[in-house]
Formats: C-alpha cells, sequence, structure tokens
C-alpha cells in the first residue's frame, strides 16, 4: 500500500476503485428556481469518475452542472455543461464571473464540501454537502 491508502498492481494502476457515491447530503441555503438537483445517482462518467450530484436547468438557455468524485485527485470536481469551449475554460479558472468548480474542502472526516457555483448571470447553487464513497475491486484482480 502507498501513502495515499491506494493499492497497486504490478503496472501501477490502481486495485481499488470508487464505484459507489452514496448517502449524499446537500444542505443548501440557495438554489437558483430554474435549477433541479440530483443526487445518489450512481452514475459513472465516461473516464470512470463518480457522479455525485447533477444539476439541471429547466430553461435551455442556462448550462447545466455535474458534480464528480475524482479518485485519482481525491477531490469533488463540478463540471459545466451545454456551454462553448471558452465557458468551460473560464469556469474551470474560476474568470469573467465564472466559479464553483473546485469547491472547498471543509472537513476530511467526515468529508464535507462548501459548494458555490456562480456565472455571470447570477448564483446557481451554495450550501455544504457531504457523501460517502464505496470502494470496489478493478476487473483486473480476477482476469
Amino acid at each position: 500500500m502507498n501513502k495515499k491508502n491506494v493499492y497497486k498492481d504490478k503496472d501501477g494502476r490502481d486495485i481499488f476503485q470508487v464505484n459507489t457515491i452514496f448517502n449524499v447530503r446537500i444542505e443548501k441555503t440557495y438554489l437558483h428556481p430554474e435549477y433541479d438537483l440530483t443526487a445518489d445517482t450512481n452514475e459513472m462518467t465516461d473516464t470512470g469518475l463518480m457522479i455525485v450530484f447533477k444539476l439541471e436547468s429547466k430553461n435551455t438557455t442556462l448550462p447545466s452542472f455535474v458534480g464528480r468524485w475524482d479518485h485519482k485527485q481525491g477531490v469533488l470536481d463540478i463540471d459545466i455543461f451545454k456551454v462553448s469551449r471558452k465557458i468551460v475554460t473560464d469556469f474551470r479558472a474560476g474568470k469573467n464571473n465564472y466559479g464553483g468548480h473546485h469547491p472547498l474542502l471543509i472537513s476530511e472526516s467526515p468529508r464535507l464540501f462548501a459548494i458555490d457555483i456562480n456565472i455571470p448571470k447570477g448564483k446557481i447553487i451554495e450550501g455544504a454537502m457531504t457523501f460517502n464513497i464505496g470502494h470496489g475491486h478493478a476487473p483486473i484482480l480476477f482476469n
């Protein structure tokens, strides 16, 4: 086991992977009225990262957001969708009144993040989020 408590195979790949997100709790101090928040979906992104929550707009002119657990980095990342590449870049960099890509980690145990997503048209969500992570094994163990 290495310093990050991740078991590696002989090729350096993680043997144990995050395969579930559960007990998602979101204390909202604000949620934009045109957005719906969904959590505990247990969906995985195309790149193998677990989705923690989704923010979908009822207004097709507004972006959507996905919060995902990045196991490799050990952080919660929020991505913006239905926008141009430049807006994605601005959101990730926190420029031009976009913000929220990297929520602030308040506590590691229990895992608690401050969520604050903003776009030039205003605040989308603000609050605190906690969730649990379940680990499974990589398929390589049984090949």
